[in-house]
């Protein structure tokens, strides 16, 4: 015996078209792969058009509300954060560099997300915002930015060497980083990178802290504009007898060269001299 009720819902795991008011299974469709247009109640209401595969809202506005979630299982972003979380356990062991480095990235590239008018699939726009040949510079460029935000000594030299990343490629990403965050970042000052090349050749917490009050008492405006080198050059004039340093060993401390650092040194000794 057949129902006579129009008013039907379809079961999409078994298939089944049944009844809303007596329950009984008025047929059953093979596929379980229906378009809503082809199910008997979409001739209850017409005004909805979705179908199977289809986009999350009825809208655009909508729809932009649910394409950030799709970053979460891209394959850039699991790429990208790979490359930052290797690069930051070989300069730093703060924990908070990778996140904030990853942070950055995601902003990046909503920021370019925005600025395409094409209205594309979400796998397609992702390709055109960071292609995988441009993951590893934007993440290195990530991770430069995140460090000196956090007063993290670190130097282009030594992220172009442990990414095997030539210097202009990520260099590029970290001044575009720059002008869309537009976060001033605190001064890169030479008294920060002391500690870090006094570390590196073994020199005593005495000679590093006479650098860093030498640094203290000149102005950065007369130094030059080269942390590491001003720092290398102060550690080379507060050595002492007891704990001697060439400008070599500074040198392969503070990724320069020995005429870089000898002409910091010429500098604050005539900076001194005035005094």
């Amino acid at each position: 015996m057949s129902c006579k009720h129009k008013d039907t819902i379809t079961d999409d795991v078994t298939g089944e078209v049944m009844c809303k008011n007596c329950g009984r299974v008025i047929e059953k469709i093979e596929s379980t792969n229906i378009e809503y247009k082809d199910r008997p109640e979409a001739s209850l209401d017409p005004s909805k058009s979705y179908v199977l595969g289809t986009w999350i809202g009825g809208n655009k506005a909508e729809r932009k509300k649910v394409t950030d979630l799709v970053e979460e299982t891209d394959y850039n972003l699991v790429s990208a954060n790979k490359h930052i979380k290797n690069y930051c356990n070989m300069i730093t062991s703060n924990k908070h560099i990778p996140i904030r480095a990853l942070e950055i990235f995601k902003r990046i590239r909503r920021k370019k997300r925005r600025k395409s008018n094409a209205l594309v699939k979400a796998s397609e726009k992702q390709k055109k915002v960071a292609p995988k040949r441009h993951i590893k510079p934007l993440a290195v460029a990530c991770v430069l930015y995140a460090c000196r935000e956090n007063k993290i000594p670190v130097t282009i030299t030594t992220l172009a060497t442990i990414s095997h990343i030539p210097k202009k490629r990520f260099t590029s990403y970290y001044n575009e980083i720059s002008e869309i965050l537009n976060i001033p970042l605190p001064l890169d000052k030479a008294k920060d990178k002391v500690s870090q090349i006094a570390s590196k050749i073994r020199l005593p917490e005495k000679t590093a802290r006479k650098a860093v009050k030498l640094l203290d008492s000149i102005s950065s405006k007369n130094t030059g504009s080269n942390p590491f080198g001003i720092a290398a050059a102060a550690l080379y004039i507060c050595q002492s007898s007891e704990h001697p340093v060439t400008l070599r060993s500074l040198a392969l401390a503070s990724d320069l060269s020995e005429p870089t650092i000898g002409n910091s040194v010429k500098r604050i000794k005539k900076i001194l001299k005035k005094k």
